[in-house]
């Protein structure tokens, strides 16, 4: 019986089959030894807690991932102190200067829509400089005259002590006036007179005169010629045929150029020089 079974073994070996058998189970044991030895890199890549490297050690586990200064956001709770974001300031925060446009209830707005208020300098000893408000217009202290109704108000907003142009009848402004004099639409704020109605009247609607420069006191010496002259840029002589230097008597006396015959002005004649005056003659 033994004989028989090494008799059978010995067949099998010299197989063909079995010596296939041999040689995959020889190369599988070769292919196991080779990965035991080969190191392990899983955790550079940092899917292996037990293995990650000494760079991904910091990552809280279940947190959020820092990010670096380039790429953080507005809002992460990540953003390094060192290279923080900065938020855009409050209202409440920006500072009042010049050119500044408020509103009724002294809150900034943009002077392209109607405020009550346009600050136009700082105040100087508690006080607000008439000359200074002319200059932030565009006009020439001396020589430039504003209605009675275009004013200069100190105001005190967030520790600043501020002088505000506004209209002390309650009206508003329309737009931004700093250098406004300079411009046509600067009529609006300079003096003139309508005999029409006897009032004064904002120099951009038709009027008959054109205030030029007001005394303080009846006994007031003004030497109109030379002041309207100046006013206009060039001698009244060239003009005399349409207009005339006119001197009011009263408490305040004023120097006035007033348009001869029946017409009216229509526009101011600050700087006018040797042009064509602004007149329209009435119906």
């Amino acid at each position: 019986m033994l004989q028989r079974a090494t008799q059978a073994a010995e067949k099998l070996h010299r197989h063909p089959f079995f010596a296939l058998i041999v040689t995959i189970v020889t190369m599988a044991g070769a292919v196991a030894g080779v990965i035991a030895v080969w190191p392990d890199r899983s955790g550079d890549v940092g899917t292996s807690p037990t293995t990650a490297s000494a760079s991904n050690s910091a990552v809280p586990s279940g947190g959020p991932i820092p990010l670096p200064a380039s790429t953080a956001r507005v809002g992460d709770s990540t953003v390094p102190s060192d290279r923080s974001i900065p938020l855009p300031a409050s209202p409440s925060s920006v500072a009042i200067i010049p050119g500044t446009c408020l509103d009724a209830a002294i809150e900034i707005v943009g002077c392209d829509m109607d405020h009550q208020y346009e600050v136009y300098s700082y105040q100087n000893a508690g006080t607000c400089d008439t000359d200074a408000l002319l200059r932030y217009l565009g006009g020439i202290p001396t020589i430039d005259l504003l209605r009675p109704e275009i004013s200069a108000k100190a105001l005190s907003i967030r520790g600043q002590s501020i002088c505000a142009l506004t209209a002390s009848n309650g009206g508003s402004l329309p737009l931004k006036t700093a250098g406004i004099l300079q411009t046509r639409n600067g009529d609006a704020l300079r003096e003139c007179w309508d005999s029409r109605v006897e009032s004064e009247v904002a120099c951009s609607e038709p009027h008959t005169a054109e205030v030029v420069s007001i005394g303080t006191g009846a006994h007031t010496t003004l030497d109109c010629q030379a002041k309207v002259e100046r006013y206009i840029g060039a001698p009244m002589s060239g003009l005399k045929f349409d207009l005339h230097v006119d001197l009011t008597v009263g408490a305040n006396p004023q120097c006035r150029i007033e348009v001869l015959a029946h017409n009216v002005l229509t526009a101011s004649v600050r700087g006018l020089g040797t042009s064509t005056p602004p007149i329209s003659a009435l119906p």
